[in-house]
């Protein structure tokens, strides 16, 4: 028998954006046709989700245990999972670069010292949500693993489990 597949995401906050809409409708979507992968949703501050997920979501403290793959999805988030015991266990830590984060800090509060470091850790896997995403992050920082298109569940497994 096969084992499940474990994917969480942490944003940041969880409420009527882009990222939260495309995390839960493409999950919803995945997991109405499979069931092969076990998707949490894990969030640093609460708000109303765009929509019902079909799936477990929690705050960040849930995420202190859990033992499946973490995809981070913007700098605040990967600094928190990065400063805890969690997910920072696992060999790799996904950061799925879906706003191109670094662009949304003043620049007179922008460290680069303190962006390569997360950028650049060992154990951070970056992800691009678009080819020209990919092109900017390679430019400034490196080059992304990969390019996942609104956070197509499908697509990230593949990457994360081959």
């Amino acid at each position: 028998m096969e084992s499940i597949k474990k994917i969480g995401f942490l944003v940041s906050q969880l409420g009527p954006s882009q990222l939260c809409y495309d995390i839960i409708k493409n999950s919803n979507d995945y997991l109405a046709n499979a069931d092969d992968v076990d998707i949490c949703l894990f969030w640093i501050s609460d708000g109303h989700k765009p929509l019902e997920a079909n799936f477990a979501c929690m705050p960040l403290i849930e995420a202190y245990g859990y033992n499946g793959n973490i995809i981070v999805t913007d700098l605040h988030s990967l600094s928190r999972v990065m400063s805890y015991p969690g997910p920072n266990r696992a060999s790799k830590i996904w950061f799925y670069d879906y706003n191109l984060d670094y662009t949304k800090i003043p620049a007179q509060m922008r460290s680069w010292e303190g962006l390569s470091q997360l950028y650049y850790h060992p154990k951070v896997e970056l992800i691009a949500r678009s080819q020209s995403h990919a092109e900017i992050l390679n430019s400034v920082f490196r080059e992304p693993k990969a390019i996942v298109e609104n956070c197509n569940v499908s697509e990230l497994c593949r990457i994360i489990y081959s």
